[in-house]
């Protein structure tokens, strides 16, 4: 376990680090490009992001849940795992290459060049195949490789681009895409290391592996990846139709609470998911971190919807005075992107059992939820009506995955401390979207404090206790 404290201790330091260079590469973009490649630099994330989660084809999921029974050697395990991935690629490339270039054209507003399609495929390539070794880096525990890595994949851009201002005094297309490519690279060599020491003996084998199952397993969570990415675009369309533009942008301010979220999410899936791989046979052993995990996920959630509530006011400073009204609907986002956190560890069970098509029902489910939502409040309740469809669409999704989740495999106690305190918050939430004074904002969130202390009680303490006695454990 003292691995895993350290571990912990990597993965945070590296999400703070993140979030810290992910506000100033915004700055800094901003300054360095040209409005024209900058908004390019945008369509650039966009499309490499979405053009990798289809060339992986779900495979990469698959790779972290058999990582540890497939019964071949890792390295071998990898190749397996990457030769549908390069397939598609090859097909990918094709379609990017052929003479007219319409998918370019149609994403990019332009004719690239042919050198520019070249070096955009590069990076392609680069991106996909470091998602695995990555995935490496973090299924072996090798926390400072993986935050490393990802350092240099997400920011290492930044540099180059940087280097060439200096140098040629304008920085083309073509030089953000050559940037992000050599990015990519230098991150699979600092997994390099990883692979190279990996075991030569042959893992345990789940008797329910085979090629075939990489693929069921797989193909779901690659559509629900590609539904994850669509269904924003879909409700910010909605919005900007039904509420008009002022609403949608404050709307889109607001992920910036969604964002440090997300952040943490991260972190805790880097955490959990070795846990869950290496231990779930052993219900005995792991049925009980499986609710300390889940206990803990829900205070640190209700805790930061108080924080959040107590401070909105303050927090919506960063933005730009037109931008106050967030403060109005910041709870309700922050309490959504945190029902992530029990999302990821309650809705273990699907992973375990291999159950992955209900991945596909939780996103289109959200959608039609919001979308109906949208329809019938946003027109007569504005912001507040976006933000009640917005989370209601998160919640019920979410819950409809951890209700499945614990069907399959459950903690074997009762988490009735959890519900409680997840449907509290949600009462809160919504009630500080119709109050928002000071004064209601502090008597919800020392309720919601109190709330805590009383249901927690003596587990709280248990927690602490376990916390104390691993950290002095540490430092032996």
């Amino acid at each position: 376990m003292n691995k895993t404290v350290k571990n912990s201790a990597v993965y945070l330091f590296g999400t703070i680090v993140m979030a810290l260079f992910g506000f100033a590469n915004t700055m800094i973009l901003t300054r360095f490009l040209s409005q024209q490649v900058y908004a390019m630099y945008g369509l650039l994330t966009t499309f490499s992001t979405a053009a990798t989660t289809f060339i992986a084809f779900g495979y990469d999921s698959a790779y972290t849940r058999f990582y540890y029974k497939h019964g071949l050697t890792q390295r071998r395990f990898i190749l397996k795992s990457l030769k549908v991935p390069c397939i598609i690629f090859l097909i990918f490339m094709v379609i990017l290459l052929e003479p007219s270039r319409f998918l370019m054209k149609y994403v990019f507003g332009e004719d690239l060049g042919l050198f520019t399609v070249i070096i955009l495929i590069g990076y392609i390539f680069f991106s996909f195949v470091n998602r695995f070794t990555h995935l490496t880096a973090r299924m072996e525990e090798r926390a400072v490789n993986y935050v490393a890595s990802s350092f240099v994949c997400k920011f290492g851009f930044v540099t180059i681009i940087l280097a060439v201002h200096f140098i040629l005094k304008d920085v083309s297309f073509n030089w953000v895409v050559i940037s992000f490519m050599l990015s990519a690279f230098l991150a699979i060599l600092m997994n390099i290391i990883v692979i190279a020491k990996l075991s030569k003996k042959p893992t345990e084998k789940d008797d329910s592996f085979s090629e075939k199952e990489l693929f069921k397993y797989g193909f779901p969570y690659m559509l629900n990846n590609v539904l994850v990415l669509i269904v924003p675009v879909v409700e910010k369309l909605i919005i900007r139709d039904m509420a008009g533009w002022e609403v949608l942008s404050i709307f889109t301010a607001a992920s910036i609470f969604q964002t440090v979220v997300l952040l943490i999410v991260n972190t805790l899936t880097n955490i959990w998911n070795p846990i869950v791989y290496k231990h779930c046979d052993n219900e005995e052993k792991f049925k009980p971190i499986l609710h300390i995990f889940g206990f803990v996920a829900t205070i640190v959630t209700t805790l930061g919807l108080a924080a959040c509530i107590l401070l909105r006011r303050w927090l919506v400073l960063i933005l730009d005075k037109s931008y106050y009204s967030v403060y109005i609907i910041a709870p309700t986002i922050l309490f959504g992107a945190c029902f992530n956190f029990l999302n990821i560890i309650y809705s273990v069970g699907i992973n375990i059992k291999k159950k992955t098509w209900h991945f596909i029902i939780s996103p289109i489910l959200q959608m039609i939820i919001s979308v109906t939502l949208f329809y019938l409040l946003a027109p007569k309740m504005g912001l507040i009506g976006v933000a009640i469809a917005t989370l209601t669409s998160i919640v019920v999704s979410k819950t409809y995955r951890i209700t499945v989740g614990m069907h399959y495999y459950n903690s074997g106690t009762s988490e009735w401390k959890s519900v409680l305190l997840c449907a509290m918050a949600l009462i809160a939430t919504i009630f500080t979207l119709f109050s928002t004074s000071l004064l209601s904002d502090i008597i919800i969130s020392v309720l919601l404090i109190s709330l805590i202390i009383v249901v927690a009680n003596k587990d709280l303490v248990s927690l602490c206790k376990n916390m104390i006695t691993l950290i002095k454990s540490n430092k032996q």
